[in-house]
């Protein structure tokens, strides 16, 4: 059976892992994360979950200078808070 493990950093920071049984779970989980640390700024204003961009594709945005997601990672460099955070989901067969 195979589980799928969003693990999250901040600033070398190596949060708690969370598990999911799907890989759409996880990546609900990170987009939602992503928009959130990208957005807070006012970096995103033109993303929301309901836009036209979907953020569910698999290629990196790299029309963004400081963030980017992908498949199964995402970044925000210099969030808000002046941090940097990190994402990627890991499948793991248990």
């Amino acid at each position: 059976m195979k589980k799928y493990f969003y693990v999250t950093v901040i600033d070398r920071v190596m949060n708690v892992p969370q598990v999911f049984d799907t890989l759409e779970e996880a990546r609900s989980k990170m987009r939602q994360d992503f928009i959130y640390y990208a957005e807070k700024d006012s970096r995103l204003d033109e993303i929301k979950e309901d836009s036209g961009i979907d953020l569910s594709i698999h290629d990196v945005y790299e029309e963004f200078e400081d963030c980017g997601i992908a498949e199964k990672s995402a970044w925000v460099n210099n969030t808000y808070n002046h941090t940097n955070w990190d994402a990627h989901i890991f499948e793991v067969e248990v």
